[in-house]
């Protein structure tokens, strides 16, 4: 019997971790010289002051972009397999000889070839229905390219910047994810989630490393982009969500980021958690911003986890 055989969660996991790896890397990469160059990062690949440092930057970062872009490949090619692993973890043989045995001896699915990468793209589109659009066909074969030139010579030969892989990844997430739901699954997926293991509540958290970059994704997405891949406009998403605000790691004295929208007159859902919200209208304002409005999780029928819906404020 087969043994060690694929399960489509487990692959759609490990895709997404790789993913928000090459993402964290790819922001990362913007941040290094916006924060010795005191340079915004909306503004930085654009005309300032030290545009030609930011050339250099870019140029003698080739190496590192290429390592991303195998990076953000791979993520593309295990989303693929998960896909059609979903219908069934055998069509990954297809065009494979599975040796047939006269002993009782198990197969073990890890040391049999699989669908060639090249391949995946139109396996998902013969053997599945899940929709992949032609747009992202074409990007997925450039992304092998330059995948490869870094698997075949250890090097990439330039014609990288952090902007194009920015639009590699958000194109990627739209295609393989087209459901959305970034902040959930950022914080659910971080991409060094080793980290989790010093998490504790007090200097550092999940949640609090993606509160710190969420105005870098913000600053980086395009507003039409940044509606599809969280489910709601910049200028929607300014509510603040009273668990995700207590998740914030204590000592690090952050300022929360607003990851709440209203779906109603005293309603509202967090991107971040997914939580259904209750706004309540108090007679004492909030001390920081003056505002009247408090937020409390739906799920938390005693209120004890309160924030100002406006500012985050507890």
């Amino acid at each position: 019997m087969f043994v060690n055989v694929p399960e489509s969660e487990q692959l759609e996991n490990t895709a997404l971790r790789l993913f928000f790896d090459g993402w964290e890397r790819t922001v990362d990469l913007h941040l290094d010289f916006c924060s010795v160059y005191a340079v915004p990062i909306e503004e930085v690949a654009g005309k300032h002051d030290f545009s030609e440092e930011w050339t250099e930057y870019v140029d003698s970062a080739q190496a590192e972009m290429g390592a991303i872009c195998a990076v953000i490949q791979q993520a593309a090619e295990i989303r693929l397999k998960s896909i059609i692993c979903a219908v069934s973890p055998y069509l990954l043989l297809l065009n494979s000889e599975v040796p047939l045995k006269m002993t009782d001896a198990d197969l073990d699915f890890t040391g049999l070839r699989t669908l060639d990468a090249v391949d995946l793209p139109r396996a998902v589109r013969t053997m599945t229905d899940f929709e992949l659009p032609d747009s992202y066909i074409q990007q997925y074969g450039e992304l092998r390219k330059r995948r490869n030139q870094v698997a075949h010579l250890g090097l990439h030969k330039g014609g990288l910047s952090p902007s194009l892989l920015i639009d590699f990844l958000c194109q990627q997430f739209l295609a393989l994810w087209p459901d959305g739901r970034w902040l959930n699954r950022r914080v659910e997926f971080d991409g060094n989630s080793a980290q989790r293991f010093f998490h504790d509540g007090r200097y550092s958290s999940v949640e609090t490393t993606v509160m710190i970059e969420l105005p870098s994704t913000r600053a980086l997405l395009d507003n039409e982009t940044f509606k599809k891949v969280v489910g709601v406009s910049k200028s929607k998403l300014k509510g603040f969500c009273p668990n995700c605000v207590d998740s914030i790691a204590r000592k690090t004295g952050i300022d929360p980021e607003a990851t709440a929208y209203q779906t109603g007159e005293l309603t509202a859902f967090c991107a971040m958690c997914e939580n259904g919200l209750q706004i309540h209208n108090e007679p004492e304002c909030c001390d920081r911003c003056e505002a009247g409005q408090f937020a409390t999780s739906v799920s938390d029928a005693t209120g004890t986890i309160s924030v100002c819906y406006c500012c985050g404020c507890r």
